[in-house]
């Protein structure tokens, strides 16, 4: 009898998970990889409430409940960022549905996320970035597309996945220290970057390798098919590379990190570099530049009166 009547409801909830998937694709602009991370949760989320024997209509959802399936998380020691994760996926879900009136109340309103410290990775020195540079100009072996990633990557601070959906159209060239890509970022936010010199002389090197495509709608990087590389094969060679180079254990981030750190050694404003990032929060870039204790004591005894004396 019990299985009759939760059956229906259980159906009904995961028809609104479809349609909530599909907002985040289409209304959005988030990734099949969110949307199908969103997702998984929900499941998680239905299967506790059927564990429980709770009905599974989302009207009859409350805070608390929402608050003792991230306690059952913690108790079964799921990491803190996955805890995170199903917290945020759990209160934009019930807004959504509160939002298109599918649901009297918000549950998630007043419930906040589990916060936790992004373990980011260590961003390279200058003078690791200028060993990597020099050793994949001098080895003859790797591709152009390698040394046009490297660039795009740590001269121009993009994500590895906006890198790889650029298309040759969206590099203006004009006068070489006014040359930039237009860049298509997380939630389809667009900003314009410079390119480095050292990205547009790889280009130029890359260009010759495939003649026969250069109409601004071609991805800039193809496969030895002439189709556009995969994204994990790209990232699977940038690591090959690098690790060749000495980099070890090496992820494709840090090189995005490694931009962030300099500029601001530099004495770059922290906004301007939110905006070279696609940051839609300072917080964010301030977390993701690392700036070390060591400088901020230094730039205090340098600056400050207080200091001083």
């Amino acid at each position: 009898m019990a299985k009759s009547k939760a059956t229906p409801r259980l159906q009904r909830f995961s028809g609104f998970v479809e349609n909530f998937q599909s907002h985040l694709q289409l209304d959005q602009g988030r990734s099949q990889m969110t949307a199908t991370s969103y997702e998984q949760v929900l499941k998680a989320f239905q299967e506790f409430l059927r564990s429980e024997g709770l009905d599974l209509a989302p009207q009859n959802i409350d805070r608390n409940l929402l608050i003792e399936f991230v306690g059952d998380c913690q108790r079964r020691e799921l990491a803190t960022g996955t805890i995170a994760l199903y917290s945020q996926a759990l209160r934009i879900f019930f807004s959504w549905l509160h939002q298109q009136g599918l649901n009297a109340h918000d549950p998630g309103k007043g419930f906040r996320p589990v916060r936790t410290i992004r373990n980011i990775p260590r961003p390279l020195s200058e003078g690791e970035v200028a060993e990597v540079r020099s050793a994949l100009w001098k080895e003859t072996r790797v591709m152009p597309r390698m040394r046009m990633l490297v660039e795009l990557l740590y001269g121009s601070g993009l994500r590895i996945g906006e890198a790889w959906r650029a298309k040759l159209g969206d590099i203006e060239r004009g006068e070489p220290s006014k040359a930039s890509i237009r860049v298509l970022g997380k939630g389809s936010k667009v900003r314009v970057v410079p390119v480095s010199p050292i990205f547009l002389r790889a280009l130029d090197e890359y260009l010759q390798t495939r003649p026969r495509h250069r109409r601004p709608a071609d991805r800039i990087f193809l496969g030895q098919n002439r189709k556009p590389i995969t994204l994990p094969h790209l990232r699977r060679q940038l690591t090959l590379h690098l690790e060749a180079s000495g980099l070890k254990g090496f992820k494709p981030h840090r090189l995005r990190h490694s931009f962030a750190t300099h500029l601001l050694d530099h004495g770059a404003d922290i906004r301007a570099i939110q905006e070279l990032l696609g940051h839609s929060s300072l917080a964010t870039t301030q977390v993701y530049t690392q700036v070390s204790l060591t400088r901020l004591a230094d730039v205090y005894h340098r600056c400050h009166p207080a200091a001083q004396g």
